[in-house]
C-alpha cells in the first residue's frame, strides 16, 4: 500500500498587519484618528500571507529569502486629498517592509528644527523595538485541534511598536513629548558604489551642500544681526556683501565690510571641517562593516505600502522616499 502523501500545511492568513505597526514620527494627537480611519492594506496582508506560505513568485534569486523574517515599520505622510468634495489635509499611513539578510538596527534618529545636531539612540530609549507579531496577525485555516498542529516556528514577522502609553505621553512636558514626534527609524545605508569601493561618495548630498548661513553682529542694531546665505562654490563674496548691505540700507565702513568677510570665512571653514569629519566618520563605518553586513545592504529590499482605498484617491501622493536614513524604497505598492 503506497505511503500516504503528507498533506500540505494550511495557509496562514495574515490580517490587518498595519494596525500592529507603530506609525513613527506621527504627532501623538493624530495617531488614534489615523488608526480609526478605514484604511485598506489588504494588499499588504496578501503579500505577507503569500510570503509566509513560500508562494511569492518574485522572491528573486535569493532562494532562502522567503524563510527569513521580515521587519515592518510605519509612518504618516500629510497630504492634501479630496474627500466628500472637499480638499482636506490627511495624514496618510504608510508601511515599509524590510527584507534583508541582517535585521535592521534597533536604533532611531532624533532630529527636529530646534535641534542643532541629530542624535542616534537605541530604540529602547524611547520605548520602541521590533516585536514579533505572528501570533497577533496570523490566523490558521487548519481546523485541527492545537495538539495535532505543526510545531510552532520561530517568528517571521516583526513590527516596530512603541510601549510608551499615549496617555502618559500627554502628561509629559511639551519638550519631552515632542521627542516622540521627531523619531525616525535609523539605517546606515551606503550607496552601492560606496559598498564596492569602501570610500564615501564625493558627489553625495553632503558634498553638494556648499552653502552656509552667516550671522554678523551689527553695532547700530545689536538685537538684529546681519544674516546672509553664502555659497562658496557659486557666489562672489564681494557681490554678496554689497547686495546684502544695499538691501538692508545699512551705513558701513571698510572695517564693517572686513568684519563681514571674516564672518563668512569663519562660517565656510567651520562647514568644511564638519564635512571632512562626516566623510571620515562614514569611511570608518564602511570599513567596520562585516562581509555579511555588506551583502545584506547590497541585496536589501525595501517595499513601501500605501493604502489601496479608492477614496481618497492617493495615487498622485505616492513616493519612493522613506526617510533620510533609509533613503528610497526599492518598490512602492
Amino acid at each position: 500500500m503506497p505511503a500516504k502523501e503528507e498533506e500540505a500545511s494550511p495557509p496562514k492568513l495574515v490580517r490587518d498587519v498595519w494596525k500592529q505597526v507603530y506609525l513613527v514620527g506621527t504627532e501623538i494627537e493624530q495617531i488614534d484618528g489615523v488608526y480609526a480611519f478605514g484604511w485598506d492594506f489588504s494588499h499588504l496582508d496578501r503579500d505577507l500571507s503569500a510570503r509566509l506560505d513560500g508562494h511569492r513568485a518574485d522572491a528573486g534569486s535569493d532562494t532562502d529569502s522567503a524563510s527569513r523574517p521580515v521587519y515592518l515599520f510605519g509612518g504618516t505622510e500629510p497630504q492634501l486629498v479630496r474627500i466628500h468634495g472637499e480638499d482636506t489635509v490627511v495624514p496618510i499611513p504608510v508601511v515599509v517592509v524590510v527584507q534583508s539578510r541582517v535585521p535592521p538596527p534597533a536604533l532611531v534618529g532624533l532630529k527636529s528644527v530646534q535641534r542643532v545636531r541629530e542624535e542616534i539612540v537605541p530604540m529602547r530609549s524611547v520605548k520602541m523595538d521590533f516585536f514579533p507579531i505572528d501570533d497577533l496577525v496570523m490566523v490558521s485555516s487548519d481546523p485541527s485541534p492545537p495538539h495535532q498542529k505543526r510545531q510552532r516556528r520561530a517568528p517571521r514577522l516583526y513590527a516596530l511598536q512603541c510601549e510608551q502609553r499615549r496617555v502618559s505621553l500627554r502628561n509629559l512636558s511639551e519638550e519631552r513629548r515632542r521627542r516622540w514626534d521627531y523619531v525616525l527609524p535609523y539605517m546606515f545605508r551606503p550607496d552601492l558604489q560606496e559598498l564596492a569601493e569602501g570610500e564615501p561618495m564625493v558627489n553625495g548630498d553632503a558634498a553638494d551642500d556648499t552653502s552656509v548661513q552667516v550671522l554678523v553682529e551689527w553695532p547700530s542694531r545689536p538685537s538684529q544681526p546681519l544674516v546672509m546665505e553664502y555659497d562658496w562654490e557659486m557666489d562672489d563674496m564681494e557681490e554678496v556683501i554689497a547686495e546684502r548691505l544695499r538691501d538692508e540700507q545699512l551705513e558701513h565702513s571698510d572695517a564693517d565690510r572686513q568684519a563681514i568677510r571674516g564672518a563668512i570665512r569663519d562660517a565656510v571653514r567651520a562647514r568644511k571641517a564638519q564635512l571632512r569629519a562626516e566623510r571620515e566618520e562614514r569611511r570608518q563605518r564602511l570599513a567596520a562593516l562585516t562581509p555579511e553586513q555588506r551583502e545584506s545592504l547590497r541585496t536589501m529590499q525595501l517595499i513601501k505600502y500605501y493604502p489601496c482605498n479608492a477614496v481618497p484617491d492617493i495615487q498622485a501622493c505616492k513616493t519612493r522616499y522613506i526617510n533620510r536614513y533609509y533613503g528610497k524604497a526599492t518598490e512602492v505598492r
